[in-house]
């Protein structure tokens, strides 16, 4: 049986002493990070306070830090609990939302969404805290999730945004707390994410119906995971309805059949969501699907290297850095990246075709004896090193390397020699 618990209790004030500089806080009243802030609510029982002025911070959802601001008003806290049993055991799930915040008919939905969704994660979130300024974050340390008081945009009801954030961010407890992060399968998935724009069938914005403010599973692997999660378990209908719109891409339809079976058959154990209870691909499997797609990730490697958005590219050279000798099959792409990107992506590139080594050295050592030629001793001392490690292969760079080993500079003087000895041994 659930039980729904509203704190009632005579608020108490939690606040820096009377006439104190916030600027900065004194040590002997620390100041309310997210961490304090979650540590402090988590404890509240009936004779806790359930009124809280933080100390003076503020937290922006692009950047998780702390910041000096003017103190704010109190805030009036609302300590909501539920107790769930599952295949966890019996256990309370615990909302800490400002007052006013919500309904008690949309607490209970939210309620009734995080219930359906535990299940799946190989731990359960009971703690549920809404003390970021939009959007939301998981925090490992405590496993809880923290969600936005605004909306993104005037086009979207906040519960609605609620919904979309508590799913996703649960999906990173999902990622991080089961075997998926482990899971050489999803690399492979997140790899095809990375071409052809084919992340955007799971972009929590294409689900949000506004501008690309939130979700970027380009990212990383964890990051296209939870927006997996959001798209396949609270989108369904509209998630399918993708998957076989002759308007979306043809790359981007069948990464996203793949993204449905690997959430179904690893994720969700067989489930579907959608309203009807409907499955477009009960006659299909991931496995089987994957292995037919496999060389895909491939192609869209090379798509991703020639991305304008700098970390799809990014992303791209993580990937291939991971992979080191295998990228073979993107060399031309990846000098392509070393002659006309910003120079973090350039030491990127020249790192993956240090790794593929010799097999790389036909197309990749113009293009680095460029670099050495060039300006900026650390985007030189990159390309001196990537030379040697092409091996004998790059034995036209002979005559530069012998002319760096003499520069007045240590770093590069030394980065030559040693680069000479791995050339000609």
């Amino acid at each position: 049986m659930s039980l729904l618990i509203q704190e009632t209790q005579q608020p108490r004030e939690y606040q820096l002493p009377k006439g104190t500089n916030p600027h900065p806080v004194p040590t002997d009243t620390p100041p309310l990070t997210s961490e304090a802030a979650l540590h402090f609510l988590s404890n509240l029982n009936n004779s806790a306070p359930t009124t809280i002025t933080p100390s003076y911070w503020s937290l922006t959802p692009s950047v998780g830090q702390a910041q000096n601001t003017s103190p704010p008003p109190k805030t009036q806290w609302t300590k909501s609990r539920r107790t769930v049993t599952d295949v966890h055991g019996t256990y309370d799930v615990t909302l800490l939302t400002p007052a006013g915040l919500m309904t008690l008919q949309e607490e209970g939905e939210l309620f009734d969404l995080i219930a359906k969704l535990n299940p799946f994660l190989a731990e359960p979130v009971k703690m549920f805290v809404w003390n970021q300024a939009k959007g939301g974050a998981y925090n490992p340390k405590h496993h809880s999730v923290h969600l936005g008081r605004q909306p993104f945009s005037p086009t979207i009801r906040l519960m609605d945004q609620n919904r979309a954030a508590m799913v996703h961010e649960m999906g990173h407890g999902l990622y991080q707390k089961g075997a998926f992060s482990q899971d050489a399968d999803w690399d492979v998935v997140f790899r095809m994410a990375l071409g052809h724009g084919n992340y955007e069938v799971i972009d929590d914005s294409t689900y949000l119906n506004i501008s690309d403010l939130v979700g970027h599973p380009f990212a990383n692997e964890n990051e296209a995971f939870a927006s997996a999660v959001h798209a396949y378990f609270l989108q369904a209908d509209a998630f399918r309805d993708c998957l076989f719109n002759p308007q979306v891409p043809t790359s981007r339809r069948r990464f996203g059949q793949l993204v449905w079976l690997y959430m179904r058959d690893r994720v969700f154990k067989g489930q579907v969501f959608t309203s009807d209870g409907q499955d477009p691909l009960k006659n299909s499997d991931f496995a089987s699907v994957l292995s037919k797609m496999n060389p895909d990730h491939w192609s869209s490697l090379r798509a991703a290297l020639n991305d304008q958005e700098e970390q799809v590219q990014k992303s791209a050279l993580d990937q291939l850095i991971l992979l080191g000798s295998e990228s073979v099959p993107v060399i031309a792409e990846l000098v392509t990246v070393l002659r006309t990107a910003r120079s973090p992506r350039r030491r990127q590139a020249a790192r993956v075709l240090g790794l593929i080594g010799g097999p790389a050295a036909p197309l990749a050592v113009p293009a680095l004896l460029e670099l050495v030629a060039g300006p900026g001793e650390l985007l030189r001392l990159v390309a001196i090193r990537t030379l040697g490690e092409l091996g004998p292969e790059a034995i036209h760079a002979v005559p530069a390397l012998i002319e760096a080993a003499s520069e007045d500079s240590v770093n590069i003087r030394q980065a030559a020699q040693q680069a000479l000895q791995q050339i000609v041994p």
